[in-house]
């Protein structure tokens, strides 16, 4: 899970290739991406460290 915030991204004066918000290394893929809108009571709570785990 990669939780990227790109409300500060500029949606004007971008090539036709767009913005490239992540790299990937060449052996791995993005299987799926979702929008999802941000609340007032959003925290960063849920966030993990790599090799964490969630509560």
């Amino acid at each position: 899970l990669i939780r990227c915030p790109v409300r500060n991204i500029s949606i004007v004066s971008r090539s036709a290739r767009g913005v490239t918000v992540i790299r990937t290394k060449e052996d791995e893929r993005v299987v799926s991406v979702e929008r999802i809108e941000e609340s007032d009571d959003d925290t960063d709570e849920d966030i993990v460290e790599e090799g964490g785990e969630a509560e």
